[in-house]
């Protein structure tokens, strides 16, 4: 099931569900796993940055799952690599901007730039090769990207303790 974007007159672009399934589930997962105590953690030294760090591994791991499970459900002639490229990308930057900003913020903000992307998709076949995700059916992800945004993501978890200060002021709606 996909979202059709029909603006140009040559090309159809179909945005897949599964995609928007990732970010919200990127969303409650960076909802959900970051830290609670956060004056208390930022005391705890390395043993709470690992905390952080795995906590950020597992919540990029359960936002790949319906992408996985989605891949089952391909038929046997599509390539089902860029759905996965695609859905690590996404869940990176998502974990990314929570990190930073707040999750609820970064799902929202990274679920308008993927309207935003299909939308761009669909009029300009000329940027396609340097957008971010791949459209449907793409024969091959970005995947350096993909990994490029994960690794960042668990190094800004690591860094912060999963939140930093203004994050943690905006949640508390301390300035």
């Amino acid at each position: 099931m996909a979202i059709r974007i029909d603006l140009s007159v040559e090309h159809t672009h179909r945005l897949p569900l599964v995609e928007i399934i990732v970010i919200v589930t990127a969303t409650l997962a960076a909802s959900l796993l970051r830290s609670r105590f956060w004056t208390w953690e930022r005391l705890g030294g390395v043993r709470c940055r690992v905390v952080a760090g795995v906590s950020a591994i597992v919540g990029l791991c359960v936002s790949m799952l319906p992408a996985t499970t989605a891949t089952t459900r391909i038929p046997g002639d599509v390539p089902t690599n860029w759905v996965l490229a695609n859905a690590l990308t996404l869940a990176a930057t998502v974990s990314i901007i929570a990190v930073v900003m707040s999750p609820l913020l970064g799902g929202g903000l990274v679920l308008l730039a993927y309207f935003v992307h299909g939308i761009v998709y669909n009029m300009e076949p000329l940027v396609r090769d340097y957008l971010p995700l791949v459209g449907y059916p793409g024969p091959d992800g970005h995947w350096v990207l993909a990994v490029a945004l994960a690794t960042v993501a668990v190094a800004c978890h690591v860094a912060t303790w999963g939140s930093t200060r203004w994050a943690h002021r905006r949640d508390h709606n301390e300035g």
